[in-house]
């Protein structure tokens, strides 16, 4: 009887140990690089304050980690609160390994936008990199765009365009 007391206390600070580790991991550990490019993308679409600003903080690293930190409040809202755009899609693709082991991933952001009364689709592809943190998380450390377009429902008329 002091041998299964024994044993079933030796399974149960186990699993308490087990669980208590899973607990304490963040989440960005064990995630890939698209994955970690997915929750960014999610976290910054619904970005609304300066505590959204520090909780992008988390999935990024080197130049992006440091735009990220120096921009202002004001910055950060004109260049990422944008309520004129709807979100319509992310697609990633084109993951590469570099020879220093990093990750090169691009990606498209499709929007939709709805102002000054002509409907428009806009895509933007871009390539995000990634370095793996000492604590083995992958991180974003730099992003490029590679290629803007929009797509317009009515055509736009430039001989009756005026200029400001």
């Amino acid at each position: 009887m002091f041998r299964s007391r024994v044993f079933l206390s030796a399974i149960f600070l186990v699993a308490i140990t087990v669980l208590f580790s899973a607990a304490c991991t963040t989440k960005e550990e064990g995630m890939s690089p698209k994955e970690v490019l997915e929750t960014y993308v999610r976290v910054a679409l619904n970005a609304k304050s300066e505590k959204d600003k520090t909780s992008l903080e988390v999935y990024l690293t080197g130049k992006a980690l440091a735009g990220l930190k120096m921009m202002t409040q004001k910055d950060f809202r004109e260049k990422l609160v944008k309520p004129e755009f709807k979100f319509m899609r992310f697609l990633a693709r084109d993951q590469r390994q570099e020879e220093n082991g990093n990750i090169s991933l691009v990606y498209e952001l499709t929007f939709e936008n709805k102002s000054n009364g002509n409907k428009a689709k806009l895509v933007n592809r871009k390539i995000a990199y990634f370095k793996q943190t000492d604590d083995s998380a992958w991180k974003i450390y730099e992003t490029r765009n590679m290629k803007s377009f929009i797509e317009m429902e009515k055509a736009l008329d430039v001989m009756n365009f005026k200029y400001p």
